[in-house]
């Protein structure tokens, strides 16, 4: 993650919604092992974060926790060393840009939610939103000796990268590394050894690849998300109903909605609708116009998509393509 300071006009566009940076700390460098894919070398892919904590010099083997905030940043193709683990601080939803092969696909991080990339994964993305953030992230090897214990046991599951995985367990291991960091690391190396162990067992469950379960005990099971953005690739315009998204993972509506619910934080009109939002916030931004804009994200007309838009984002559509051009 290359991070990007103020984006000028579009900043000021965005004023009235835009979260300050958390204050009151000094200002740290990240340790993470970030590499960037064509040149190989290691970089500081949050060189211009505000990190607010890190644990890097309390000796935690393997485990790294931090704490940042970043008005917006982007990124070239990278890779960790660590599997790494980002927990969403932010109370309102964050739009991430994935940048693949297959073109561009956005993800919705809701508050609380994280997102989660394997060692050695690469990946590019882009926030365009301030970002209030914390990160874990656990050497392949600790985290495979973490899983078995001290005997051995049976090989470290395969795991997948995925967005937007909301986990009470996920954000309050996460928060409890970061606040022993933050205190100086005061309750040992064992306690740290126990919640780090804790949160290992947690991405096991829920990034692990080739669970083809619709369900897992956060939500939506890896399959299930995947499936559903297969199908909502390219129907923003016309969304799928509920029951269509249901008959794909395979589950009734009710359960799904349920399901839907627990996994995103929000139901899956509201969901598709901040998919909808942030596309027409991206079509804006390269110099569409609204009614323009409006029309092709399926939006009954023009006051109507402004509506919604500036609910969301705290700016009308106008404003925002005016600030985009001026940028």
């Amino acid at each position: 993650m290359i991070v990007r300071g103020n984006r000028g006009s579009l900043d000021k566009a965005r004023a009235d919604g835009t979260k300050a940076a958390p204050t009151g700390a000094p200002v740290q460098r990240s340790a993470v092992g970030f590499v960037d894919v064509a040149t190989q070398h290691r970089i500081d892919a949050l060189a211009a974060a505000r990190m607010r904590v890190t644990s890097a010099a309390l000796g935690w083997h393997g485990i790294l926790a931090e704490e940042g905030f970043a008005s917006s940043w982007a990124s070239g193709e990278i890779t960790v060393a660590s599997h790494y683990l980002c927990l969403s601080l932010e109370p309102t939803p964050v739009p991430v840009i994935v940048k693949e092969a297959a073109g561009d696909r956005v993800e919705v991080m809701p508050p609380e939610s994280t997102w989660f990339c394997p060692a050695g994964v690469t990946f590019s993305h882009v926030v365009e939103v301030p970002c209030h953030f914390a990160i874990v992230t656990v050497a392949p090897e600790r985290f495979a000796s973490m899983l078995s214990g001290p005997g051995g046991g049976s090989p470290a599951p395969q795991l997948e990268r995925l967005y937007g995985v909301r986990s009470p367990q996920l954000a309050h291991l996460v928060r409890a590394l970061v606040a022993e960091a933050e205190a100086g690391g005061p309750s040992g190396v064992a306690y740290v050894e126990q919640v780090a162990t804790a949160l290992a067992m947690q991405i096991a469950q829920h990034f692990s690849r080739g669970q083809e379960a619709a369900l897992s005990r956060g939500g939506l099971s890896g399959a299930a998300r995947r499936r559903l953005h297969a199908l909502w690739q390219g129907r923003l315009a016309d969304a799928p109903s509920v029951d269509e998204m249901a008959r794909a993972v395979g589950l009734s509506a009710s359960h799904f909605q349920r399901a839907f619910r627990e996994t995103f934080g929000r139901s899956p009109w509201q969901h598709l609708l901040a998919l909808r939002l942030e596309a027409a916030r991206q079509q804006l931004l390269h110099g569409e116009g609204v009614s323009t804009v409006a029309a092709a994200l399926g939006f009954a007309d023009q006051s109507h998509f402004t509506r919604h838009f500036r609910r969301h984002f705290g700016v009308t559509p106008g404003r925002l393509a005016q600030a985009g051009a001026a940028a």
